[in-house]
């Protein structure tokens, strides 16, 4: 008697080829997407009459008026990439992303139309950093361009790393690593409470006008001060934040609410920009003694000037009294001439 096939386990061996075949239909199709992608960025680049410099993070595409800007991008792109990504523990993009230098233009060579009060943007959906800024740059501003591309670049690695970013974050990595936080931001942020700071920090308070300046020098101030306190927590922060939320994230990495976060960066960060603080520091004292020693240069300068005006006043008076000297030797000596003659012309008459 013929003994039954077992289906069972023929079966089983079927669906497991089958699920690996899926598998490894999608990792081609996955590995194929990633090899064309650039390709096809190049191809439709080339449509749109833009040339490429193709970096190992970035590829900067750009028209031939543009080259010299394309040519700072290419310098500072990939070692960008490199600081930014090391310094937060970050995965370095894994094929170049597409930086179109595209500036703003009222004729048809605009290719990504966007407001004129935009200075560029990241395009998620795209996969793209747009720099609009060119056309405003002269010569001697290539570091503004430095600016709004690393500020992009920063949205495109994060948004790569991170899939929810809070947005204030988001932002205050992108204007830390990029603009930096200037003293004119501290001032500003003194005049705001503490208890304020979360109306500054939801999605919607970067939308409106009224509220969108106040948002983005906060996000950047409370960024600098998270780097400041450290790279290692900054970097298990960002670590949390692809497994759970906010707040938890934040507690996880620091050991503190984001409540208590807020109240140290008022009163161990903003603090240093008081008008006090800011004369008695070290860049204080020293902006103190230039701006004395500039006085004191200017009140020599101004002493020199009055002595010199005096010195030559004192000359001329002694020129005026040197020739009054000199005007009444000779009229004393013509007067003399013309007694002398006179007493000769009497005694010839005499004679």
């Amino acid at each position: 008697m013929m003994a039954k096939p077992k289906n069972g386990k023929r079966g089983k061996t079927a669906g497991s080829a089958q699920k690996w075949s899926i598998v490894l239909i999608l990792t081609f199709l996955f590995v194929a997407s990633a090899f064309l992608q650039p390709v096809q960025a190049r191809v439709s680049a080339t449509i749109l009459g833009f040339r490429a410099s193709e970096n190992r993070y970035f590829t900067i595409f750009y028209r031939e008026r543009n080259l010299r800007l394309a040519a700072i991008l290419s310098a500072d792109s990939d070692s960008f990439a490199r600081r930014f990504c090391s310094e937060l523990g970050l995965k370095k993009p894994a094929t170049p992303i597409p930086v179109y230098i595209d500036p703003n233009s009222s004729g048809k060579t605009e290719v990504f139309p966007s407001p004129r009060w935009v200075n560029g943007f990241y395009d998620p959906a795209k996969r793209i950093i747009v720099i609009k800024t060119a056309r405003q740059l002269g010569r001697g501003a290539e570091a503004e361009i430095l600016v709004v591309f690393r500020h992009e670049a920063v949205h495109a690695i994060l948004h790569e790393n991170i899939a929810h970013i809070p947005r204030w974050l988001d932002e205050g990595l992108a204007q830390s690593f990029s603009r930096g936080f200037t003293i004119q931001n501290g001032r500003t942020l003194l005049g705001v409470p503490v208890k304020n700071f979360r109306n500054y920090l939801p999605e919607s308070a970067f939308q409106h006008e009224n509220t969108a300046k106040l948002a983005y020098t906060l996000s950047s101030g409370l960024v600098s001060y998270l780097r400041e306190l450290g790279r290692t927590p900054l970097t298990v922060f960002l670590k949390r934040l692809k497994e759970t939320d906010l707040e938890t994230a934040f507690n996880s990495a620091y050991g503190i609410n984001l409540s208590f976060f807020f109240y140290m960066f008022r009163e161990n960060y903003l603090s240093r920009y008081t008008l006090f603080s800011l004369i008695v520091s070290d860049e204080g004292l020293f902006g103190v003694m230039t701006l004395l020693a500039v006085v004191l240069l200017l009140i020599q300068k101004i002493r020199n000037r009055r002595k010199l005006v005096r010195l030559g006043e004192e000359d001329e008076k002694e020129e005026r009294e040197r020739d009054a000297r000199l005007t009444a030797e000779v009229a004393k000596t013509a007067e003399g001439e013309e007694r002398k003659g006179g007493r000769e012309k009497n005694l010839t008459q005499g004679h």
